[in-house]
């Protein structure tokens, strides 16, 4: 695994994510956070490098998510190269341990 500054651009959505809905106002309040304290983020998100260049999210949609609304176009990431099927554990992982998870 290598950690990463990389695009927001060239990041695609994973297909194995569980969650559909966000919470607008809490996405909100960590990009204002993200935005305000120049650090970024505390945790960076997990990709797995494509064969066209681009990566795709493993870990943190909300942090993505939150990123591009604050207006930064990088992001720091764990670029880890997984399999199909590790990725969509992984995921699934990440999305058992979050509260409120609504399919």
């Amino acid at each position: 695994m290598e950690l990463k500054e990389i695009p927001v651009k060239d990041i695609e959505r994973s297909p194995f994510q569980q969650r559909e809905k966000f919470d607008e106002e809490k996405l909100k309040i960590l990009a204002d956070s993200i935005a305000a304290d120049g650090i970024g983020l505390v945790q960076p998100i997990k990709v797995r490098p494509l064969s066209n260049g681009k990566y795709q999210l493993v870990a943190g949609e909300r942090r993505l998510r939150a990123t591009m609304l604050a207006g930064r176009d990088r992001i720091p990431a764990l670029v880890d190269n997984i399999t199909d099927g590790q990725s969509a554990a992984q995921s699934l992982a990440e999305n058992v341990h979050r509260v409120g998870l609504i399919r």
